[in-house]
């Protein structure tokens, strides 16, 4: 009787201890898989910083990426630009010459009704400022 006791035991504790083995390893298991997404994880996000950090001209527009204000000549869909892009701007004033007509615009966006430019015309740009401040900018329709 004793022994059928101890051999029910045994029978028990082995099946006990391959559980404990099982639930053992299956934890290890998980626990490197969680390590490894963790690590994963990170990388991305380092990735995903240095490329926040990195200026793309097509990703961050700046003034000077955005407006033509380099160039002497510009088309009058860049005069546009220009005038949408400083319409919350009340510094900066706009002056526009087109077809014997004169428009200044301050703090104002372009509104074709009241002053029409077209998208093809040419027009000479000549900026001033104060400083490193952009103060003024005047388009004048020109060939």
């Amino acid at each position: 009787m004793f022994r059928r006791a101890l051999k029910s035991l045994l029978k028990d504790c082995r099946g006990g201890i391959s559980g404990l083995i099982f639930e053992t390893v299956m934890a290890a298991a998980v626990l490197s898989l969680l390590v490894t997404v963790v690590y994963l994880f990170r990388g991305n996000m380092e990735m995903i910083r240095s490329m926040a950090e990195r200026e793309d001209p097509t990703e961050k527009l700046s003034e000077r990426a955005f407006l033509p204000l380099e160039r002497e000549l510009v088309t009058g869909a860049d005069v546009i630009a220009a005038i949408r892009y400083f319409s919350g701007d009340p510094e900066v004033e706009i002056r526009v010459s087109a077809g014997g007509r004169q428009k200044t615009y301050t703090a104002e966006d372009y509104d074709p009704r009241d002053f029409r430019i077209d998208y093809r015309d040419m027009f000479r740009c000549t900026c001033q400022y104060e400083g490193k401040v952009l103060k003024g900018i005047e388009f004048v329709q020109g060939n």
